[in-house]
């Protein structure tokens, strides 16, 4: 099974397909919500298209390593380590993201590049650790606190010590 389209599906529960499956492309256009697991260690997974997905458990796309391309505009949740381990994802863009969960670009954050949630309040305490390439973080409506802080100058701090700029 290359190719999963299941244009009906409206939520898949945890652990669905875990590890062992040779899935590389995922088009679900009616999901909503994903379970906690549902496709963590899928290493074949190049490709998630989800339009409707508007909630997302933890860790669904844990040490999916080769996850490059991400369509999920209707996101409004992301779960603890949604995102980690995924050395190949560069953009993560969710127009409706409100909530974030901790380490959620862990390790992703190696190579992810745009950071799109204008709808994003807050960002929960090592949401970007391991961020050392983000060029874009668009995230206009984020309230500033200490632990906001705390993650964007670790974030930025990093990407400029990498392109050669001294630290201020």
């Amino acid at each position: 099974l290359s190719e999963f389209i299941a244009p009906k599906l409206k939520k898949i529960g945890n652990g669905v397909f875990w590890k062992g499956h040779n899935i590389k492309k995922l088009y679900i256009p009616e999901l909503e919500e994903m379970g906690r697991l549902c496709f963590t260690g899928l290493r074949q997974l190049t490709e998630l298209n989800a339009p409707g997905l508007k909630k997302m458990g933890d860790a669904c796309f844990h040490y999916s390593v080769n996850l490059e391309k991400l369509f999920v505009p209707e996101l409004e949740e992301m779960g603890n380590q949604a995102f980690t381990e995924i050395p190949r994802l560069q953009r993560i863009v969710v127009p409706k993201l409100k909530k974030m969960g901790v380490y959620t670009c862990m390790c992703t954050a190696k190579v992810l590049k745009i950071l799109y949630a204008p709808e994003l309040e807050m960002l929960p305490e090592n949401s970007l650790l391991g961020v050392k390439k983000i060029k874009n973080l668009h995230v206009p409506k984020l309230k500033i606190t200490e632990n906001t802080t705390k993650c964007i100058l670790r974030a930025i701090k990093l990407a400029a010590l990498k392109d050669g700029i001294r630290k201020v």
